[in-house]
């Protein structure tokens, strides 16, 4: 469970990419919204992450990247969610029904279910992961999730 806004879950994102490279065939990375209220533009984050993935479903880790590229993360924060329509920009996609998807009824029942979601697991903060149906307990440490997954893939 993430935050698009969240400067751990970013760091956490590095580690995903490199465990999905260790383990192509053996990992599936499920990305799941916990927008926090510290965080003003995170729900709106996440409802354009979802308004990507109802238009263009092969697109969302494009978005998902340029979103924790360090430059646009830091814009996000001071300029709120209007940077991603740079990053929407230069990806191809129909902005106008981008942007009713993510004022829409869907994009925000999603986000709301991952939220309510994370919070059944017990999660507050972010990142957050759960690993073969599993909360991976330990206050949401990318490295701890990297160790978890490598010593039980690493079998």
């Amino acid at each position: 469970y993430s935050d698009l806004n969240c400067s751990d879950s970013m760091r956490s994102a590095e580690y995903e990419a490199q465990l999905l490279k260790q383990y192509p065939n053996e990992l599936r990375i499920v990305y799941k919204h916990r927008p926090l209220a510290m965080h003003p533009s995170a729900p709106i984050a996440a409802a354009i992450m979802e308004a990507v993935a109802m238009q263009a479903p092969d697109k969302v880790w494009d978005f998902h990247r340029a979103a924790f590229n360090p430059q646009t993360a830091m814009m996000a924060m001071f300029m709120g969610p209007q940077v991603y329509g740079q990053i929407l920009h230069g990806m191809g996609l129909d902005l106008q029904r981008l942007q009713d998807d993510a004022n829409g009824v869907e994009a925000r029942r999603r986000v709301k279910e991952d939220l309510a979601e994370a919070e059944s697991f017990g999660f507050h903060g972010t990142p957050s992961f759960v690993f073969d149906g599993e909360p991976i307990k330990g206050g949401g440490s990318p490295e701890l999730m990297m160790e978890t997954v490598t010593k039980e893939l690493g079998r």
